[in-house]
């Protein structure tokens, strides 16, 4: 496999204190990667970087060879990198269905001119966006709740309904951060699923996540993160008997 996403020595301070240090790692095209460590190690400050929503002080990101770490949050997306955040966002008013109709809305499509002088376009879109948020919400298990306000639903169908919007523009790679946060414990198998049908269609992931039972299900490598940068790397098997891991995770009497 060859790497979609490339971080080089990503660095970013707050004040004095350097909340990334040097961070380097890699995902594979079609692999499920996952980015684990104690709190405070820097895993959703690089998020954010590798996301948009931060600028690095320092490194490179490169996604499918090309730099991405000087773009703002919404270009990055257009080349088909998406991402959660650990509180899901859905529009809380929005039926679930309207949910999923309007993350497929792109901005040349939006245009009102396009409405008034080519509508049959415009509409034929519209019908595709219908039949593709179907499908992922029974692919989901969202389809009978389909007419509910999305503020309703439960903090893991708010998950799955997040991860059914992130579909629906077929990104290349979705960054999930948390993905249990929020989520019952007997929603855990579903969420996993659904995370392991991205890599099913062929989505790119990169995941945040404290749950190590659940990485160790979904994730082909582990990068392990400690004071901002990168100490190890592996199968999460491997990464158990791992004596960094475990100081990073445990800490040590010296």
């Amino acid at each position: 496999m060859t790497a979609v996403l490339e971080v080089d020595e990503l660095t970013k301070h707050f004040g004095g204190t350097a909340a990334v240090d040097g961070a380097s790692f890699q995902a594979e095209r079609g692999a499920i990667t996952g980015l684990i460590g104690p709190n405070g190690a820097g895993k959703s400050t690089v998020v954010d970087l590798v996301s948009g929503l931060l600028r690095p002080d320092s490194g490179a990101v490169r996604f499918d060879g090309h730099s991405i770490h000087s773009l703002p949050m919404h270009m990055v997306s257009r080349r088909g990198l998406l991402r959660s955040f650990q509180v899901s966002r859905e529009w809380p008013r929005f039926t679930v269905m309207e949910n999923m109709l309007a993350a497929a809305i792109d901005q040349p499509r939006a245009a009102i001119w396009r409405a008034i002088f080519r509508p049959g376009p415009l509409r034929r879109a519209q019908e595709r966006d219908a039949v593709r948020a179907r499908v992922l919400l029974e692919e989901f298990g969202l389809m009978a709740m389909r007419d509910e306000v999305a503020s309703t639903l439960s903090g893991g169908q708010k998950r799955l309904l997040e991860f059914a919007r992130l579909l629906m523009p077929a990104p290349r790679m979705v960054l999930l951060d948390e993905p249990l946060a929020g989520v019952h414990p007997m929603m855990i198998d579903r969420v996993r699923d659904a995370i392991l049908r991205m890599k099913a269609r062929g989505v790119t992931v990169l995941m945040v996540e404290h749950n190590l039972g659940m990485v160790e299900q979904c994730c082909d490598t582990v990068y392990v993160m400690a004071f901002g940068r990168v100490v190890a790397t592996g199968t999460m098997s491997e990464l158990r008997t791992n004596e960094l891991v475990q100081e990073a995770y445990l800490g040590t009497d010296d």
